[in-house]
């Protein structure tokens, strides 16, 4: 919105220009962009008892009409405020990240519109909206505020907190996030706005030019395990986690000689291992991640098993 609201010298009682930001009436500030006419109706018999109502309309005749539609109904109602039935879309911020954490985890009322992605990956995204929950409320209750009203402020008062936690690859994530998160509300929950985070500036991340270990250099990563602090301090998360255990030196032996993929390798069960006639002996397990894809693309074709060979020193590294 450009400029500020204003009201004529004479007009309808208890109409006021209001901030969402300060909730103050007639407001000196200049958030002008949270500036929205306000109705107060006064509860007869009472000193200071009143009904409000924060109007829609930015017009100023627009607004004086719904002024007066309210204040009859209040007077029809023994000046009770008689709310009406929500369309199940109209989210505060703090119900519409629970919303998309539950869509995310595959819970939906409708069936057709349920997304299935990794734990990891639910959790992730909730973290990042939970990051953004934290800066909103620092100026608003994100229990009332609606999540259609997030402002461009907001959204810049993220960017700057993200700059100064996350290196430019998960700050790009983080941004990412938030985005997919409104377009969800836009595009699954029918919410009516404009995605707040439709347009930012991306970092640019140095592309990494990876290469080969040595033997050597792998050796030296296993024996870090033994030797490191195993302390680490997760900027992002705010907590401490202990990163190297004992445990690991096989793990990584294994990501190595079988090829997988983490959540591949470390559900791996004694009874995946084939046999053939030829005493050669195989991994067998699912491809998870083709898996999802066709889950998330409503394709239900059957996924082919991957099959990884188990030589000499897999098989002894299966032995410890």
């Amino acid at each position: 919105m450009s400029g500020k609201l204003k009201l004529p010298k004479k007009t309808i009682t208890g109409l006021k220009v209001f901030c969402l930001d300060c909730k103050t009436k007639n407001p000196k500030c200049k958030h002008y962009d949270r500036h929205r006419y306000r109705m107060h109706v006064h509860i007869p018999d009472t000193k200071r008892g009143e009904r409000s109502k924060v109007l829609k309309s930015l017009s100023y005749d627009e607004a004086l009409d719904e002024a007066i539609s309210f204040k009859k109904e209040i007077a029809a109602n023994n000046h009770e405020v008689i709310r009406p039935v929500s369309d199940g879309n109209n989210y505060s911020l703090a119900d519409a990240i629970m919303k998309y954490y539950q869509y995310l985890g595959g819970e939906h009322e409708h069936v057709h519109k349920r997304k299935n992605v990794s734990t990891d990956y639910q959790k992730e995204c909730y973290r990042f909206c939970k990051f953004f929950a934290d800066v909103v409320k620092k100026k608003k209750d994100i229990s009332r505020a609606l999540a259609s009203e997030t402002t461009q402020g907001e959204v810049a008062a993220f960017y700057l907190w993200a700059e100064t936690h996350y290196n430019s690859k998960t700050f790009n994530k983080a941004m990412s996030a938030l985005k997919a998160f409104f377009n969800f509300l836009i595009t699954i929950e029918k919410v009516q706005m404009e995605n707040p985070f439709e347009t930012y500036v991306t970092k640019n991340v140095i592309k990494k030019n990876p290469r080969s270990l040595t033997v050597a250099e792998f050796q030296k990563i296993l024996s870090a395990v033994d030797t490191e602090n195993p302390i680490q301090y997760l900027n992002g998360r705010g907590e401490k986690k202990n990163m190297y255990r004992p445990y690991l030196k096989n793990a990584f032996r294994m990501f190595l000689l079988t090829g997988g993929r983490r959540e591949e390798v470390v559900t791996l069960k004694w009874n995946q291992i084939l046999w053939t006639m030829q005493e050669v002996r195989f991994f067998s397990f699912p491809n998870l991640k083709v898996m999802r894809q066709k889950t998330a693309k409503n394709m239900h074709t059957d996924t082919p098993l991957k099959y990884v060979p188990i030589n000499n020193d897999l098989y002894d590294c299966l032995q410890k």
